[in-house]
């Protein structure tokens, strides 16, 4: 997305929120759009809003079985 502005906001400018995307419940890949939110009132978006974005879902991965711990005493000597 290009953005025009101060150089002080953009150089300050890493990433841009956009209004919520929900892929709840999907099992393939979804597309939707999204308004940008930037931060500042003096920056503004040079491209075509809304923005179109595409989500690939993918399974999650198979958890690793972990080992529980062992119990163990510690015994002092007196």
């Amino acid at each position: 997305m290009a953005v025009q502005g101060p150089g002080s906001l953009l150089s300050a400018l890493d990433r841009v929120d956009t209004t919520p995307f929900s892929v709840e419940g999907a099992t393939q890949a979804v597309e939707g759009t999204v308004q940008p939110r930037l931060p500042h009132p003096l920056l503004r978006s040079l491209t075509a809003v809304p923005l179109l974005v595409m989500v690939e879902v993918v399974p999650a991965p198979t958890p690793t079985p972990t080992a529980e711990p062992t119990p163990c005493r510690l015994y002092t000597s007196d």
